[in-house]
């Protein structure tokens, strides 16, 4: 029984040895290690390692698996006791400041190995960037420092502190910027560069060349760095408190180094001369306010100077007038009134007057016969003298006379007329009366001239008088012109009858005949004046 038992254990064991002797076969013969001149090489094709390396793993289809850790921070080597230098692990926890990924230790902490999404930046340029998650800076509470030549040369602190030529930037300052050979440069621009900046922010500085001076902006204008332009000073004036439409005068020291001064005044109100001088006079309207004045020159402006005036208004236009818009002469007691109480100013046409109401708000007024048309107007007055009218034109109809058109003829005046005489205007009826009355008859309208001599003329005047007693008079010019002159004219009468022509404007006619055995003789009857044949 005995042998037996030991037999099976050989048997047992044999086979044993022969398993373990196939799979270190199979092992070996599988992956085919080699490890000549102290390279050790895993592959699948059988060649050796590298001599430069002391393993070589080679593979087209198979990567290599680093040992996978779960680590708790980058200062601590737990759970890997006295890591060596450079021990390699991969990270599979995500715990304080340690994430997934390759880390190696340095011999006081873990270092990650940079990935292809770490968020690193190439030195050839970024695309695609988020600026809400990419950034150049850190993620915990260490400053950032920037060098050149392996030495610092500046520095964001981790409380946003920048320091340039600094690497302590002091902690009042945003920009700390130190240097004992250089200096600091900001931009440098003219006048009209620095005017063209587009809304520029309160504190914004620039250097000007205009003025070889620094400038920044107060918010509301430029100003020098260096002492400004003085204060103009105080504005001196006559008085402060005064009436609408007056002129006065305001007038400052002069500043010094100041090329000109601008004056600013109120609304309605105007430099009428000194703008751009000390002094300046202002035409006012009814708005009170600030007299202003400012110096400046090419690089600066002063602060503004004011002074506060109070301007006493004129009184308010008045209403419509109410009254009589046509009237005739020697009307009398018209009424013309407005609403409102006060003290008032009429001012009636010439030929009007005013019976009584002057200073108030009604007024009652006679028209003569010379009243002419034209406006009643009211404006109210106070303190300040009278305001601003409001007017009613008034037709007068006044009486007009027509003696009508100059008259030149030569025809006997006892055939002539002058008139009708027309009268317009004014009341009726008419009445006539014509100058000179010895020269003329006939009724008032319609008159004849009394015989005129030749080449002689008249005038003649006609009044017309209306039923109010007022008169208008219109003259024409009668003019006799020449006779016809003298003339002979013989005739050699053979007996047969003669047809005479009488030229116009000839007044007797004489005939003579004279027989064959001559002598002449007025023809039986006739004689002078008379006529024959």
């Amino acid at each position: 029984m005995m042998k037996k038992c030991k037999l099976i254990f050989t048997i047992n064991l044999l086979k044993c040895l022969f398993c373990l002797f196939l799979y270190f076969i199979f092992f070996f013969f599988s992956f085919e290690c080699f490890a000549q001149n102290a390279s050790v090489a895993i592959n699948s094709n059988g060649f050796s390692g590298d001599n430069s390396a002391m393993l070589d793993i080679s593979s087209t289809n198979q990567g290599m698996l680093i040992p996978r850790v779960a680590l708790t921070n980058t200062t601590s080597s737990f759970p890997i006791t006295n890591p060596a230098n450079s021990l390699l692990v991969y990270d599979s926890a995500t715990t304080g400041d340690i994430t997934p990924g390759f880390y190696y230790w340095d011999s006081s902490k873990w270092v990650r190995l940079a990935t292809g999404n770490s968020g690193g930046w190439s030195t050839s340029g970024n695309a695609g960037t988020d600026t809400s998650s990419n950034f150049i800076g850190t993620t915990d509470a260490q400053s950032w420092v920037m060098k050149t030549d392996n030495i610092e040369r500046m520095k964001i602190s981790k409380t946003g502190n920048v320091g340039i030529g600094t690497s302590n930037p002091a902690s009042s300052a945003i920009l700390d910027v130190s240097s004992t050979t250089k200096g600091l440069r900001m931009p440098n621009m003219n006048t009209n560069q620095r005017d063209a900046i587009s809304s520029p922010s309160t504190g914004l500085q620039i250097y000007n060349t205009d003025c070889n001076e620094v400038n920044y902006y107060n918010g509301s204008c430029w100003l020098p760095i260096s002492v400004p332009l003085g204060d103009p000073g105080l504005i001196t004036t006559d008085v402060t408190v005064f009436c609408a439409n007056t002129s006065h005068t305001y007038t400052i020291t002069n500043v010094p180094n100041a090329t000109k001064y601008v004056w600013t005044v109120p609304a309605g109100a105007s430099v009428t001369s000194g703008q751009g001088t000390t002094s300046a006079t202002v035409l006012f309207g009814n708005i009170s306010g600030d007299i202003c004045v400012r110096a400046s020159n090419l690089c600066e402006i002063s602060p503004t100077s004011c002074i506060e005036v109070s301007v006493n208004p004129l009184a308010d236009t008045p209403g419509g007038i109410t009254g009589l818009n046509t009237v005739y002469p020697k009307q009398a007691s018209v009424t013309y009134s407005i609403a409102g109480s006060g003290s008032y100013t009429w001012t009636v046409p010439s030929g009007v007057t005013i019976m009584s109401g002057q200073g108030t708000n009604t007024i009652i007024v006679d028209f003569a016969c010379s009243a002419i048309s034209g406006n009643i107007s009211v404006a109210a007055s106070n303190g300040c003298g009278l305001g601003s009218a409001s007017s009613l034109a008034v037709t007068v109809t006044t009486l007009i006379a027509n003696a009508g058109a100059n008259v030149n003829t030569s025809i006997c005046p006892n055939a002539t007329t002058i008139g009708p005489v027309t009268g317009s205007g004014g009341t009726t009826p008419y009445t006539y009366s014509w100058s000179p009355s010895s020269a003329i008859s006939g009724s008032s309208t319609i008159v004849n001239p009394l015989p005129l001599c030749a080449n002689s003329s008249a005038t003649y005047t006609v009044t017309v008088t209306d039923n109010k007693g007022c008169t208008a008079t219109s003259s024409m010019n009668f003019t006799f012109g020449a006779t016809a002159s003298p003339t002979t004219l013989t005739l050699n009468y053979t007996g047969g009858p003669l047809n005479w022509t009488v030229p116009a404007n000839v007044n007797s006619l004489s005939i003579k005949v004279w027989g064959a055995g001559g002598g002449g003789q007025y023809p039986s009857g006739q004689g002078p004046g008379g006529g024959g044949g």
